[in-house]
């Protein structure tokens, strides 16, 4: 099966953002997009390395930076920079947690990494809050976005008007799953997302599609799927004309015998 569409990742921007327009002007000073494969290394770990392409990006007045120490559950965490901490990234260690909500008001940006997981980007208009999350199938079977929907919710949001974008991800066409998966999801997220193939052979896979899960779990939260942009990349099978893949892929390199340790990076956030 084909990746979801034909066309080719837009990395004309600086330091190869995919520029992604549907939040852009939601809320003052907000900015936000999606990264192709960034090297990680041990002399060069994902902080330290998303930190240095975002001050790339935004120069060295960078706002203040929150990177997760990512652990595929469904925290959410609220972040409210200190009022000393004015520019560059936080000191100390990483925040354990796939999700951060930057408070309404504040000037900092969030950032993750993902490497098939979906990255979904957040703005909630009427608090001025944003958010991104690290939506793996663990994360999404334990409801990380019904989660931060819930915080929005109780401080008063009006869901209907929250805006989602869900990043460049593996889709249905290369995400097989095994049993032990499909069973930690409640069995209504799990219709019209499973598709069941048979080779020539004789045997079946399955596969599913967690971003029409996470579709369905925010339509139960009010947030229409006319409000929820999907970059429709898939980071496994994804090819550039050349032949090249633009974007890292956990799966892409275990089935080949790689050891990458490559990732794609997705921020969001304030910057004035």
């Amino acid at each position: 099966m084909n990746c979801p569409s034909p066309t080719t990742p837009d990395f004309s921007q600086p330091s190869g953002v995919v520029q992604v327009g549907s939040l852009e002007g939601l809320i003052p000073g907000l900015v936000h997009g999606f990264s192709g494969a960034l090297p990680q290394s041990a002399q060069s770990p994902f902080g330290p390395l998303v930190s240095g392409w975002l001050i790339e990006l935004f120069g060295p007045d960078v706002p203040p930076l929150m990177v997760l120490d990512q652990i595929h559950s469904s925290r959410v965490m609220v972040w409210r920079p200190e009022p000393h901490h004015k520019t560059g990234p936080l000191d100390g260690p990483l925040p354990k947690a796939d999700g951060v909500l930057v408070l309404a008001g504040e000037r900092g940006l969030a950032a993750i990494r993902t490497a098939d997981c979906v990255p979904v980007l957040a703005a909630d208009p009427q608090t001025g809050g944003v958010a991104a999350l690290h939506a793996g199938w663990r994360g999404v079977a334990m409801s990380i976005l019904p989660n931060l929907l819930a915080q929005w919710a109780g401080q008063g949001s009006r869901l209907d008007q929250v805006r989602l974008v869900l990043g460049p991800s593996i889709r249905q066409c290369c995400f097989e799953v095994q049993p032990d998966c499909l069973a930690l999801f409640a069995p209504p997220w799990l219709e019209g997302t499973v598709e069941i193939r048979r080779n020539s052979a004789g045997q079946i896979s399955t596969f599913l599609d967690l971003t029409q899960i996470l579709i369905r779990q925010a339509g139960a939260f009010g947030v229409d799927a006319d409000r929820i942009e999907l970059v429709p990349f898939c980071t496994r099978c994804h090819m550039d004309p050349d032949g090249s893949h633009p974007f890292a892929s956990y799966r892409r390199a275990v089935q080949s015998g790689e050891k990458s340790t490559d990732f794609n990076a997705s921020f969001i956030g304030i910057t004035r």
